[in-house]
């Protein structure tokens, strides 16, 4: 899952009962990129 905050993005990473919280500082101009890709990067680890 990835959202949106003041400085750039939080990713939440989950495996056998237990989360992560993962903070990137973004540019702005960069943040649709960066969701874009961690978005195909997540598909890709449900795939193997």
């Amino acid at each position: 899952m990835v959202r949106e905050t003041l400085t750039g993005l939080k990713l939440l990473a989950k495996s056998d009962g237990s989360v992560q919280e993962i903070f990137l500082v973004v540019d702005k101009a960069d943040r649709e990129r960066i969701r874009k890709e961690m978005h195909m990067i997540n598909k890709e680890w449900r795939k193997s």
